[in-house]
């Protein structure tokens, strides 16, 4: 069977709508099938979203979560102070542990 032709060897056939249609289109959906494959979407579904308007969570924000909004600068000045502050014994000792890795 060849494809172009449509022909096969030992007598004639027909062309398949296939071989000879190219990429069709699809048409725009109106508002009223779109709504409702969103609703179809939606059943069986959990919420989603961000936790911001919850109220599960009791109690204010960790430190950590306070550094990611803090400026970069204050947060590396703070950690460049930390660093002069250390005694010799945690200095060779974060030493030792970096080289350790």
């Amino acid at each position: 069977h060849n494809a172009l032709t449509g022909v096969r060897h030992e007598g004639i056939s027909r062309v398949r709508p296939e071989d000879i249609e190219s990429y069709r289109k699809k048409r725009r959906r109106s508002l009223e099938e779109r709504l409702e494959s969103v609703r179809a979407g939606r059943e069986d579904r959990d919420k989603f979203g961000s936790s911001k308007n919850r109220k599960e969570k009791k109690g204010g924000t960790t430190n950590t979560e306070k550094l990611k909004n803090k400026d970069l600068m204050m947060v590396m000045n703070k950690k460049k102070r930390r660093r002069k502050q250390l005694s010799m014994r945690e200095k060779q000792l974060k030493k030792k542990k970096k080289s350790q890795y």
